[in-house]
């Protein structure tokens, strides 16, 4: 018992900004118990439990966010309008929901509110934590050492669905659409 009480003293770090205190262990936990393996098709990212369909021949990134984040919901509709001029550039794009929300329920209405397809549960969970991004709400579960929180975006590139560019919104808010780019593909998209 007192070897226990001495790991969880040792382990303890400082409160937050929310006041909650966090255990090295509950890192650990998190980070070992997911397997990150390689996604290789939209069918791998969506998986079984997703809800909608990738359309082919689309730039695909995946959009961090929760309904009851301010932040959130002021930079959606610059995101939302930034998807239909690309659309209307003829270079669309597919934006995919991987929720913060406190239940599914939440996260398939944000995710029709969106017109976004939505990643289940489980396979969000793999996504934050190989990106590195979750809400200050979900530090109990993930721990602290995240790039960013919410809204964020990660566009990925077509092999692998790699990771090709991060867009912090939660930092930058909707400017950062402007830095979206991958080289050839969109550049009259972010000169305008």
């Amino acid at each position: 018992m007192g070897l226990f009480f001495c790991m969880v003293i040792l382990s303890t770090r400082f409160i937050n900004s929310q006041g909650f205190f966090y255990l090295n262990f509950i890192q650990r936990r998190s980070s070992k118990n997911l397997s990150l393996r390689r996604m290789n098709s939209s069918a791998d990212l969506l998986g079984p439990l997703g809800e909608g369909k990738l359309s082919g021949g689309k730039r695909v990134a995946l959009y961090f966010g929760a309904s009851w984040c301010p932040m959130c919901r002021r930079f959606e509709p610059s995101m939302i309008t930034f998807r239909e001029a690309a659309e209307l550039a003829g270079k669309p794009i597919e934006l995919i929901y991987v929720p913060s929300e406190g239940n599914e329920n939440d996260a398939k209405a944000s995710a029709k509110r969106l017109g976004m397809p939505l990643v289940s549960q489980e396979k969000a969970a793999e996504l934050k934590s190989q990106f590195r991004v979750w809400s200050g709400r979900e530090a109990w579960e993930f721990g602290t050492d995240r790039r960013s929180g919410v809204p964020a975006l990660v566009v990925l590139g077509d092999e692998n669905l790699e990771e090709i560019q991060f867009l912090p919104a939660e930092a930058k808010g909707s400017k950062v659409l402007s830095e979206w780019s991958d080289g050839s593909v969109w550049p009259e998209l972010n000169s305008s």
